[in-house]
Formats: C-alpha cells, sequence, structure tokens
C-alpha cells in the first residue's frame, strides 16, 4: 500500500507539474492585444462589469484611458469599484450608471439618461450574461429568464443606443452555440421547460445562437448604413460568474485538471475583447465571429438567411421596435 500511495502522490505530482507548465505556456504563447496602445478620448459601455471577465475589461479600459460607462445592476458594488480604480489610476474618467438587462423599463432608462448626457459613444460592449437556475424563471417582461438577459436585453440596450454609436458594437458569444442546429422560435422562451441542469446549459446556448445569428443582418445594415462595426467575441472558457444559480455544476467541474487546464483566468478572457476593440483590419461583414483577434467558424443556423430574416421579425415583435427595419 505504502509504494502506491507513493506512486499515486507522484503521478499527482507530474500532473500538477504539467498543468502550471501548461497554464503558463499558456498565458505567454497566446496572441496579446497592444499594451502600450490607448483608447483617450474615446467613450464605451460595458455591460455587467462588476465582476469576471467584464471587470477586467473595464480596468484595462481604464488603463488605457477610455472614458468608461459602467452599465450593471448593483449600482452599489459599481459604485464601489469605480472608487477602486479611480485611486490607482488617477487621471481616470468613470460613469457609474444603473442596468438591469432582465427589464425594458431598466433598458429604456438607461438607454434615455446615456443618449442625453452623451455627445456619443465609441464602442458598445454586450459583456454581461447568465446562466438560468434548473427550475424555470421569468423576466418581469414575461420572457424566459436566459434569454431575456442574454438576448432581448442586449438586442434592446443597441438598437436603444444606436444613435450615439459611432465605431463598434461587440456581444460577448460563446462557442456553446454550436450545439444549436435551429433557433426555436415556435418556443423562444422555453415553455416546454423540464428542470435540470441540461436545460439550463441548452436555454444558454440557444441564447448565444440567436445573438449571433442577429448579428449578420445587423452587421449588413449598419456597416453599409453608418459604418458601425458589430462583431460577436468567444472569450474561451473562464471562471466568470455566469454560472453563479448552478453552483452544484460549477463545483462539480471546477476542480478537474481537464477543466482547470482548458480554463482561461478573466484577464486573459478580457484580452480576447480588447483584441476587437483595438483592431484596425479591415471589416469583412461576414466575418463576425473571433476570439484572440482570429476569426472563428461559426453554426450553421447562425449563418442561415432565413433563420436570420425570420429571428428579426420574432424580436422586432417582442421588444415592439422597428428601428432597423427603418435602416
Amino acid at each position: 500500500m505504502g509504494v502506491l500511495s507513493f506512486l499515486f502522490g507522484s503521478c499527482q505530482l507530474l500532473a500538477e507539474f504539467m498543468f502550471n507548465i501548461l497554464h503558463f505556456l499558456g498565458i505567454y504563447l497566446r496572441p496579446q492585444p497592444d499594451r502600450n496602445a490607448l483608447l483617450t478620448g474615446k467613450t464605451v459601455i460595458v455591460t455587467g462589469c462588476t465582476r469576471g471577465i467584464g471587470k477586467a475589461l473595464l480596468e484595462d479600459l481604464v488603463r488605457r484611458e477610455a472614458h468608461v460607462i459602467m452599465a450593471c445592476r448593483d449600482i452599489d458594488l459599481a459604485t464601489s469599484i469605480a472608487k477602486q480604480f479611480h485611486e490607482k489610476y488617477i487621471a481616470s474618467k468613470i460613469s457609474v450608471r444603473r442596468l438591469d438587462l432582465a427589464s425594458f423599463a431598466s433598458i429604456k432608462q438607461f438607454a434615455k439618461q446615456v443618449t442625453q448626457e452623451e455627445p456619443m459613444i465609441h464602442i458598445l460592449v454586450n459583456n454581461a450574461g447568465a446562466m438560468s437556475s434548473p427550475e424555470r424563471k421569468e423576466t418581469e417582461d414575461g420572457n424566459e429568464w436566459t434569454i431575456g438577459v442574454n438576448y432581448f436585453g442586449p438586442v434592446l440596450l443597441t438598437l436603444l443606443l444606436l444613435p450615439k454609436i459611432k465605431e463598434k458594437i461587440l456581444f460577448v458569444g460563446s462557442s456553446s452555440h454550436g450545439f444549436v442546429e435551429r433557433i426555436p422560435f415556435d418556443d423562444i422562451n422555453s415553455k416546454k421547460w423540464v428542470d435540470g441542469y441540461m436545460q439550463s446549459f441548452i436555454t444558454y446556448a440557444k441564447s448565444k445562437a440567436s445573438l449571433l445569428c442577429l448579428c449578420y443582418p445587423l452587421a449588413r445594415k449598419l456597416y453599409t448604413n453608418f459604418g458601425i462595426k458589430v462583431y460577436s467575441v468567444d472569450p474561451g472558457v473562464s471562471d466568470t460568474d455566469v454560472t453563479r444559480d448552478l453552483p452544484k455544476l460549477r463545483s462539480s467541474n471546477s476542480n478537474s485538471l481537464a477543466s482547470r487546464m482548458a480554463t482561461r483566468t478573466n484577464g486573459q478572457s478580457a484580452d480576447s475583447i480588447m483584441h476587437i476593440i483595438l483592431s484596425q483590419s479591415p471589416y469583412d461583414q461576414s466575418v463576425l465571429h473571433f476570439r484572440d483577434g482570429k476569426p472563428l467558424e461559426t453554426g450553421s443556423c447562425t449563418r442561415d438567411t432565413r433563420q436570420q430574416q425570420d429571428l428579426w421579425k420574432m424580436t422586432r415583435n417582442v421588444l415592439d421596435i422597428d428601428v432597423m427595419d427603418k435602416m
């Protein structure tokens, strides 16, 4: 037993050592955004930036001298973080505004306030997102919670802010969209819910597939008519709060060696977004999904023009807004 225990312990130490080496190489071999590039004079809105990837991105934007508008549900926490960054970066310019993506009323109030206060918004980063608990719940507007927060909310926010946006719109996506073969327009709000973690994941994947699917017609219209570039950014697997309502799922997977090797730091994931914020590459409306500044293949359902058209019609009816029709 002593020999077996020694061998087992040695294998564990070797595996841990190899993990640290691979993780180290992953940090330094992955393409890095230009650390010296500044965003002085740029106004950037970031949703969901009090934790995880959003917070890491927020600090990088502040360090690069952008004026950042924090769009957050927890106004007290956001104010506290803004104060910390003000102290760390003396010349920083940070505004805190309340935004609850599960509420159309909150989104409309936020958009009204920002459009009145800001002469222009250079970049909008739709970062906030979440995965629902295993039990189905709804937003105050009657939509299933995950599709409401991850899809309807960001789309409504983007459309209401369009008159002020000048350069780029980023949606933080997910590779999970590839699991969706067809967007279920007949049950977009998951009325046929079966309680469980798998249902939560399927609904999350559906919300991300819907977001990416809408990016294509949105990009065609906005770039052609206004020169605004639309992107979807996959930050990779990161230890974020996206699964905060799924503690069992997080605890069962987060400590495995395979999981840890596949997981990025929040800073690494934020770098993937920063690549696109800083990018000066020629824009191609047919190539919208990126990770680390490199284009990724997208699921077939997101590139289906009929699905794109049907999705916009459904979205327009839910949001009761016809901005895109007027472009």
